[in-house]
């Protein structure tokens, strides 16, 4: 890996598949996954770190789900049929003699999903395939990238990206890292160039063992290769390199608690932007913000320390001193972000593991007479003998025995989940699409029960619904719509995610005036604008009968 290594990706990314490309691998993904996971084993994720235990031995982590399994799958077909330049006679060597060169077997899909986003671009070319280009053909059919550039422009094109997550590595200190999991993009820094691969294998340390990181790539001395994962969570890897981090996004993940990621309290990053009179005041005391701040972001949401820990301050439910002032100071707080807590002393350890391994993580505390100085946590799985936490403390404590953490906690639990008039309201269909719909809300930062409304206002939260005007899909979008935001208006998933990002813009562009916001994407923001020309504060007067009741209806005024 030398440093005048071009890893260069040209043209556009993050398209939506066609469907015919997409159906060439939709069998052999569906197989390849559950062999992969059924190969594995039951479980999904690392099942530890280390901080599990000082004599645990290193464990193999699953895939958190089929749609990751399926990115691990279509890596590893790839690179089973990459290879060096055939006149390179087997030895590698830069700059001609790397994995760049692809054999008959090599996925067809993903070469026309190339050919699809980067007609004719060298770096998807047989002898010059490229690094971003094997990551993003991994992720082509599961998850399509909505952001490419050079490898060392991902780091930053992830960063506070909605919908995904970026595990810091060996570019901060040890208490802020996190572990891979199979799926994940693996980011290396490496000026001038970096370099991207898929993450298809780890073995977690522990605190006595190292453990291991193998990655599928292109445009390196070999197609698939392993380093060395430490009990830091460090890695060892080329010189010159150095692993930012894992990049995942949460639509791999099959359920909340494995879309929670944890954040350190000690993190300046998560304060300000950037405030080290906030740092000094806050990070000693901010656990139940920590603890909150990871629980909304598992739920799509984008937020730092900072952001929740400002309306926790504002509404006096916390004090530097005494920290969480009082158990329904949670629920006070993440209301202000349009979720729900039901929270009390009623629930037992078993059933709160029960819920966090069924998909919804739980905050719980350990009060001051049982654990020094008292701390907040989430807890995100277990098992009949160890409890699965993310904790911000310098702890950063995975798994604790279950006599141990009986022995800390008070009996004290938070369940906080989206408000169930948006998740099950009985006004609603029963459609999967309800729940996403008010997850894609959430990511975009706009009220999910007022998106609710308005997608079943739209269609019933029909995929094929089409109206008399020719608006297509869930989200009523009209043709040429769809195609200046870039999306397949009949795929929901597509369609709500860009309804959602269409509706934040129109939410901000109106000054937070949810009413105005409606009409702009009903009748379009031409005629809003000469409906307020015309009739001022009383422009809802000059709208066309059709968007007034359409507004009534949503806003239910």
């Amino acid at each position: 890996m030398g440093n005048s290594m071009q890893k260069l990706l040209g043209g556009l990314a993050g398209a939506i598949l066609i469907a015919v490309v997409a159906l060439m691998l939709l069998s052999s993904l569906i197989a390849g996954a559950s062999a992969f996971l059924s190969g594995i084993g039951a479980g999904s994720g690392c099942p530890g770190s280390s901080s599990q235990t000082s004599t645990a031995t290193p464990a193999a982590c699953a895939p958190p789900s089929a749609s990751a399994a399926a990115v691990v799958h279509v890596a590893l077909d790839m690179a089973a049929h990459l290879h060096l330049n055939p006149a390179c006679s087997g030895v590698p060597s830069w700059p001609n003699c790397y994995d760049t060169w692809y054999d008959g077997g090599f996925p067809q899909a993903v070469i026309a999903y190339g050919q699809r986003i980067c007609s004719g671009c060298y770096a998807w070319q047989n002898g010059h395939f490229q690094c971003v280009s094997f990551v993003l053909g991994a992720y082509s059919h599961i998850e399509p990238l909505p952001a490419s550039g050079n490898a060392i422009d991902f780091w930053g094109l992830y960063h506070h990206r909605p919908g995904w997550l970026e595990i810091s590595a060996d570019s901060v200190p040890a208490s802020q890292r996190g572990l891979p999991e199979p799926g994940d993009i693996l980011v290396w820094q490496h000026p001038p160039d970096g370099h991207v691969a898929i993450v298809t294998g780890v073995t977690a340390p522990t605190a006595t063992a190292n453990g291991t990181i193998t990655f599928a790539q292109a445009n390196a001395p070999t197609a698939l290769e392993s380093m060395t994962l430490h009990p830091d969570l460090s890695a060892t890897t080329w010189p010159g390199y150095m692993v930012l981090g894992y990049i995942r996004p949460l639509n791999v993940l099959s359920n909340t608690s494995e879309r929670l990621v944890r954040i350190s309290q000690l993190d300046p990053s998560q304060y300000g932007p950037p405030s080290p009179a906030e740092y000094a005041t806050w990070a000693f005391s901010a656990c139940s913000a920590a603890a909150m701040t990871e629980v909304l972001n598992a739920y799509g949401g984008h937020y730092r320390i900072h952001d929740i820990l400002t309306v926790e301050a504002q509404r006096g439910d916390i004090t530097p001193s005494l920290g969480l002032v009082r158990p329904g100071g949670i629920a006070d707080t993440v209301a202000q972000f349009g979720l729900q807590t039901s929270w009390g002393f009623q629930l037992s350890l078993d059933q709160i593991i029960g819920r966090a391994n069924a998909g919804t993580p739980v905050i719980v505390g350990f009060p001051p007479d049982r654990y020094a100085g008292g701390h907040l946590l989430v807890i995100i799985g277990g098992t009949g003998s160890q409890v699965h936490l993310a904790d911000s403390s310098a702890h950063n404590y995975t798994w604790i025995a279950r006599g141990q953490f009986l022995g800390w906690w008070g009996g004290f639990s938070a369940v906080v989940t989206p408000r169930s008039s948006v998740a099950a309201s009985s006004a609603f269909p029963a459609s999967p699409y309800v729940a996403l719909a008010a997850q894609d809300a959430l990511a975009a930062g706009i009220s999910p029960t007022l998106f609710v409304r308005q997608i079943n206002v739209e269609s019933g939260f029909n995929p094929q619904a089409l109206s008399p005007t020719g608006a297509e899909g869930i989200a009523q979008f009209l043709p040429g719509t769809a195609a200046a935001l870039g999306i397949d208006p009949w795929n929901p998933v597509a369609a709500l995610r860009a309804a959602a990002r269409l509706m934040a813009s129109y939410v901000h562009q109106y000054g937070g005036d949810d009413a105005q916001a409606l009409a702009a994407y009903n009748a379009g923001s031409g005629s809003l604008q000469r409906a307020l020309n015309r009739c001022g504060v009383s422009w809802l007067r000059c709208m066309s009968p059709e968007t007034q009741r359409y507004i009534h209806l949503i806003l239910e005024i």
